[in-house]
């Protein structure tokens, strides 16, 4: 059975119920237009004949049409129908993600791969193609390189999964990769589960080469052999829904220059129904909206002179994330302008240098315990926050004590600038300083303790 028939025979039987639910129409008027649709989806991506469908498999993967040992669902349901090859997608430039794009990205790699295989937040796609017809996804199609030891990748990707390419350096598809060699491999990028990896390579030949299927589905070959897609064979063969349930319907192959898995992404809605506009997840126009120009305004699909209609939504939420995010990134670099390096009264870097953040001082008779005998501390006591960084966080605060008479003069006039702060028993009442509301805005309070006002003898 030729590929164009079995994705007809897929599409109307389960589309084409769902067309008629959704549109109040006769069964007879739904096929019509499902068939109309789906002919201008060929036309869309530029394969309406098969021979320029199977060119574009081959050009994507390789001569041989690996779509019917995949059980070729889990390529549909990962890339849609019709991926095209990157030079038939346009290049994305100087365009932009929206935040909640980027975000859902990132979200992505650091399911799928380790952090050093992942592409770093300044790594933009090559290409990106917009659809407008009902059965085609949205695509993105990046390409990066691992520093530490030249590992290759390629991601051609949609809102509801993608086809991951990994290329090691040396990698000739003629000879193949030892099944040894590409379990190490998986491990050593992917963040598959390795029972996972196991459950993949462990009924594979010892040497994989081009063409070669390897999958943890038990029940794919009941699929490829399949002559037709029924409801049955769809209950069989879920999309993932639990949290690590991707990892346990991996299909992967070896194709004309890598080794590329079927990752379909975990989904808490219908991939078929997107009733709100401005979810991502799941649907076939993610990126609707979602990638801006310089100067903000979207992207428009190829031939398109004005946004849809049901774009609008997604901007709004674009322009409030926006918000958002300039807001917490003000109010990051007003926190981190509080780290500095404080120094001793001969110019030295106290604590070795390391960043410390004012927190307050107090003269003895303010502190519930007397140090009034204790002359290091007879001026004044100064604590300042430590903080232990791990990676990209703050796993730990602490606080150092010092005496202000330790200080130099420029960091003594900083600390005397602040009103001291008076403690009450061994504790301090915590500070609110607000609350997020149903949107992610900070709602402030006046709710702060209040701070006692220096005494004269107290500033120079």
């Amino acid at each position: 059975m030729k590929l164009s028939q079995r994705l007809i025979i897929y599409y109307f039987l389960f589309i084409s119920t769902l067309f008629i639910m959704l549109r109040g129409i006769s069964a007879e008027e739904s096929e019509e237009s499902l068939l109309r649709e789906f002919l201008n989806a060929r036309k869309e991506r530029g394969v309406e004949t098969d021979k320029k469908l199977k060119d574009n498999f081959k050009e994507l993967w390789g001569e041989k049409e690996y779509v019917y040992n995949t059980g070729y669902i889990f390529l549909e349901r990962a890339v849609g129908l019709f991926p095209p090859p990157a030079r038939k997608m346009d290049k994305f430039g100087d365009y932009r993600f929206a935040a909640d794009l980027q975000l859902f990205c990132q979200v992505r790699n650091e399911t799928y791969l380790k952090e050093k295989y992942r592409p770093s937040n300044d790594i933009v796609p090559l290409r990106f193609i917009l659809s407008q017809n009902i059965f085609l996804h949205d695509i993105l199609y990046w390409e990066w390189k691992s520093e530490s030891d030249g590992i290759q990748l390629r991601k051609l990707e949609t809102g509801s999964g993608m086809i991951l390419s990994i290329i090691p350096k040396n990698l000739d598809v003629k000879k193949g990769i030892s099944n040894k060699d590409l379990k190490e491999l998986l491990l050593k990028v992917t963040e598959i589960p390795p029972i996972e990896i196991k459950n993949m390579i462990q009924k594979s030949p010892p040497i994989l080469k081009e063409g070669v299927v390897f999958s943890n589905v038990e029940n794919l070959k009941e699929l490829v052999n399949a002559k037709q897609f029924t409801t049955e064979l769809e209950s069989k063969f879920p999309f993932p829904h639990e949290e690590d349930e991707w990892s346990r319907q991996l299909v992967g192959f070896i194709s004309k220059d890598a080794i590329c898995l079927i990752i379909v992404h975990q989904v808490s809605i219908s991939q078929n129904v997107n009733s709100d506009p401005v979810i991502i997840e799941g649907s076939l126009n993610w990126l609707s909206g979602r990638i801006l120009q310089k100067d903000g305004k979207p992207v428009l699909p190829r031939g398109l002179k004005k946004m849809p209609e049901h774009w609008k939504p997604i901007l709004e939420e674009n322009a409030r994330l926006e918000q958002v995010q300039l807001k917490i990134e003000e109010e990051n670099r007003i926190e981190e302008m509080k780290w500095r390096v404080w120094h001793d009264k001969d110019g030295k870097p106290l604590n070795n240098g390391a960043k410390m953040r004012f927190e307050y001082w107090s003269k003895p008779k303010s502190r519930p315990f007397d140090l009034a005998d204790d002359l290091p501390y007879k001026d004044g006591v100064v604590e300042l926050k430590t903080r232990v960084v791990n990676g990209d966080y703050i796993v730990e605060q602490s606080v150092k004590i010092f005496s202000l008479s330790q200080f130099s003069k420029e960091d003594q006039k900083q600390i005397m600038s602040v009103p001291p702060m008076k403690q009450n028993g061994m504790t301090t009442q915590p500070i609110c300083i607000g609350r997020i509301d149903e949107h992610g805005n900070l709602v402030e309070t006046n709710n702060y303790p209040k701070q006692t006002e220096p005494e004269p003898d107290d500033i120079e």
